[in-house]
């Protein structure tokens, strides 16, 4: 008899949504609020895991709005978003009925329990652009006197060339600002959403005044020139400035915009739905050292998306030789090194390791090893400004045994520093054992220590001439524990060690190491320490940040010893 018709196959599942790029996220909260800002932020409250909304912000901020929908083919909504909050690790969350995925966050920077931002992140889980997102809810008591400001109205109304909203390459910016017009009272509450591809952009500015309690903000997907339209960003924040008035500035919220564009650039590729499992690999040979753990390159993407700090007064100075592969710079440029930046590491007893060959892990990658010392590392010199030039050279250390980083050490020589230059740096107390006196910037339990070497030339005039041409040259170190610092006096010498010496007993296991320059005859080349300072919390608010989410792997533990062997039988009674 002929055999029965082949079963249909199973329906397709939806693709799985792709682990989510949170290094954009750590981005943008190391460098909120940009630098432009003039008005202080008012953290809110309510913004929790797993709702759909904000019940009240605080200060009569929502009554029940910031409710997220994905729009469909057709114009559909999706049903409202759960927050689903990844701040520092985890996996996207599927949109219920939409094709999409998305992640949010509320960080928690100044104050416990209240949020100084909220984030979302939305991408396309089949290809196909994202058609639209919205935004809705109450925002309660905006009174009769407020206003609604948004731009991006051409786009809506299909006028090309009039207002097309803030542009960055393939990326689009749109912002809705609410002001309820006093001079006390309700916070203004602000979104910023940025797009890859253009979008229309509608915000209810026609309605009566009694609308601005309406926090609607839509845009949909219109742009003919090919962007992919895959990825959305969206901001929310709030200010109840007093002083400084509480609305923002056009030229605020493109901050805000060029801000999220820089950090999504060099970061946010798509990354397609992973793949199948692959068979699991065959068992490592016995007793084999351990792996470096993966590297928590979120630290890293969140200190360049704060660098440079807002409280720094002087450009930054890029620089050139921080190549992967060297072990030093051999010239910076304008006379910044003559083979310096050499990267060691202290073992015990006092015995330094080989020099670190930079290894530039700075979007993905694994540790590097430490060919001689119990320690994994990596680093990073980003080319923000110039292509071929580094604003600064970062490195992260970290133990791979469970002991305390023993000490880091930077030397080689700087070159033409002339005899006026100075050597400042902190934490000479720690040095010397004396407590109390100077143990350096302090944040819990990590400790900040600078040195900056100037040549001590201040040309009155825009040119460079002779000893006139060398830049500042600045470290920080950031440990987690307290170390001894010592540095050399000498301005042609790169030398600057920490020791550890904490006893407290924290764990010592991480070191941050930063390096830039400067080169600024208007506003003075010399750091203060105010100034490093502010970059020594940027790094700390960044490692927190990360920690709190479980972003950073622990090192592994090394191989467990195998079990004695069991004792022999007794013999058998005759």
């Amino acid at each position: 008899p002929p055999s029965p018709p082949p079963s249909p196959p199973p329906p397709q599942s939806p693709p799985a949504p792709p682990s989510p790029p949170l290094s954009v996220l750590n981005c943008i909260a190391g460098a909120f609020p940009p630098d432009r800002f003039r008005r202080s932020i008012h953290p809110f409250l309510g913004a929790d895991e797993g709702r759909t909304d904000i019940t009240d912000g605080g200060f009569d901020m929502y009554d029940y709005g910031n409710e997220l929908r994905i729009l469909k083919a057709g114009g559909d909504a999706s049903s409202p978003l759960p927050y689903a909050h990844k701040c520092g690790s985890g996996s996207y969350a599927s949109a219920s009925n939409a094709p999409a995925a998305y992640y949010t966050c509320a960080p928690e920077l100044t104050q416990a329990g209240k949020a100084d931002f909220f984030f979302a992140e939305v991408r396309s889980v089949d290809g196909a652009p994202i058609t639209g997102f919205r935004v809705q809810g109450d925002l309660r008591a905006q009174s009769d006197t407020g206003a609604v400001s948004y731009n991006g109205q051409a786009t809506y109304s299909g006028a090309p060339g009039e207002d097309e909203g803030f542009r960055s390459g393939d990326y689009y910016g749109y912002y809705k600002t609410v002001t309820d017009g006093q001079a006390e009272g309700v916070p203004t509450v602000n979104h910023v959403v940025v797009t890859r591809g253009r979008h229309r952009h509608w915000a209810p500015d026609w309605r009566p005044s009694s609308f601005l309690n309406d926090d609607w903000d839509e845009l949909r997907f219109d742009d003919d020139s090919g962007a992919t339209g895959d990825a959305l960003f969206y901001l929310l924040f709030a200010s109840d400035d007093r002083e400084n008035g509480k609305s923002f500035t056009e030229e605020e919220l493109r901050a805000v915009f060029e801000m999220v564009a820089d950090c999504a650039q060099p970061l946010a590729a798509p990354r397609p739905p992973p793949s199948p499992p692959s068979p699991p690999p065959s068992p490592p040979p016995p007793q084999s050292p351990p792996a470096p753990p993966s590297p928590p390159l979120s630290v890293l993407n969140c200190i360049a998306g704060a660098f440079p700090p807002d409280r720094f007064r002087r450009s930054i100075h890029p620089f050139l030789g921080a190549d992967e592969g060297r072990t030093d710079i051999t010239d910076g440029g304008f006379d910044m090194y003559d083979y310096g930046n050499e990267l060691r590491i202290l073992k015990a007893g006092g015995d330094a390791s080989s020099p670190l060959p930079y290894a530039h892990k700075c979007g993905s990658g694994s540790y590097a090893s430490a060919s001689n010392a119990p320690a994994a590392y990596y680093t990073c010199a980003p080319e923000l400004t110039q292509a071929g030039k580094a604003d600064f050279f970062f490195a992260e250390v970290r133990s791979v045994d469970g002991a305390p980083i023993t000490g880091f050490r930077v030397q080689g020589d700087l070159r033409a520093q002339s005899d006026t230059g100075a050597v400042s740096y902190n934490g000479q107390a720690t040095y010397s054992g004396a407590p109390g006196e100077d143990e350096g910037f302090r944040s819990g339990d990590y400790y900040g220590y600078y040195k900056t070497v100037t040549d001590g030339q201040s040309p009155p005039e825009h040119y460079c001439t002779g000893f006139n041409c060398d830049p500042t040259v600045n470290h920080l170190i950031v440990t987690r524990g307290r170390y001894r610092h010592h540095v050399s006096s000498d301005t042609n010498d790169d030398m600057d060690v920490v020791t550890y010496d904490d006893p407290s007993g924290a764990p010592g296991d991480v070191l941050y190491y930063l390096l830039f320059a400067s080169l600024d005859f208007d506003a003075g080349k010399e750091f203060t320490e105010e100034e490093i300072h502010r970059l020594f919390e940027k790094v700390v608010g960044c490692a927190n940040l990360v920690e709190r989410g479980g972003g950073i792997s622990p090192p592994p533990s090394p191989p467990s010893s195998p079990p004695p062997p069991p004792p022999p039988s007794p013999p058998p009674s005759p």
